[in-house]
């Protein structure tokens, strides 16, 4: 058994509730980086990572359309919103249909924002991938690297969502690795997604932590260290528990 996510998670002297719930199979770690835009001092991107009591690791970055302060109020009300709804229940898909309206309503907001999102289930090992005009996610097994691609359009442009929602089995030891568009758009390539999927496989460590900011190291060095958009590194490993 496992206490809830949110319980105080020591047994007291004296009466008291508490919340058990089964244990889960996979446990996950997750490791994030962030590098503003140069001359700016606010990032347009924002992101969470948190474990639900639904035996779950969820995950996302929101990419502000622009950089700046406009753009890191944008992306914050966003991620706000998400860790709301999911903790109190709501699918991913209900809360990104919400969120869309209330982007869609009044006239506070402008413009669109790109969200990826990522739901880990720590009882089956799958993950789901809900991507809304996102930069490509990857999934790291090893020396092999899968790319998660989309074509959606961003959140807050059509009242209908334009979501696009693919499953993923994940295995001991695999990485589910998130990066805003200023990654990719750093590596001077042809093919920028293929060119980042190398980056990736060519990293050794396991932790994610290390991961995530080796990512950025190598993106950065590919545009000389200057960050000409935001940027922005989630690594999530999963591992089985014995």
């Amino acid at each position: 058994m496992r206490f809830s996510v949110k319980e105080n998670s020591q047994l007291m002297n004296y009466f008291n509730e508490y919340l058990f719930l089964e244990q889960v199979n996979f446990s996950t770690a997750s490791g994030s980086v962030k590098k503003v835009k140069q001359d700016q001092e606010m990032s347009g991107d924002n992101y969470t990572y948190m474990e639900l009591d639904s035996g779950a690791t969820f995950m996302s970055i929101c990419d502000g359309m622009g950089s700046g302060p406009r753009a890191e109020g944008y992306s914050e009300v966003v991620i706000d919103l998400l860790e709301q709804l999911l903790e109190s229940g709501f699918t991913e898909q209900t809360a990104l249909k919400l969120i869309n309206s209330v982007l869609l309503t009044g006239n506070q907001w402008q413009e669109p924002a790109a969200v990826d999102m990522a739901l880990i289930d720590q009882y089956s090992g799958t993950c789901q991938f809900l991507k809304l005009g996102a930069a490509c996610t990857y999934i790291k097994r090893g020396n092999w690297v899968e790319c998660i691609k989309s074509t959606s359009l961003p959140m807050g442009v059509f009242q209908e969502v334009d979501m696009e929602t693919i499953t993923k089995k994940l295995y001991d030891g695999d990485f589910v690795i998130m990066v805003s568009d200023g990654i990719v758009d750093a590596l001077d390539e042809p093919d920028k997604e293929e060119a980042m999927g190398r980056i990736i496989m060519d990293i050794k460590t396991s932790n994610s932590k290390q991961m995530a900011m080796e990512i950025l190291t190598r993106a950065l060095a590919r545009s000389k260290g200057v960050p000409e958009d935001d940027m922005t590194v989630i690594c999530t490993g999963i591992w089985e528990k014995i």
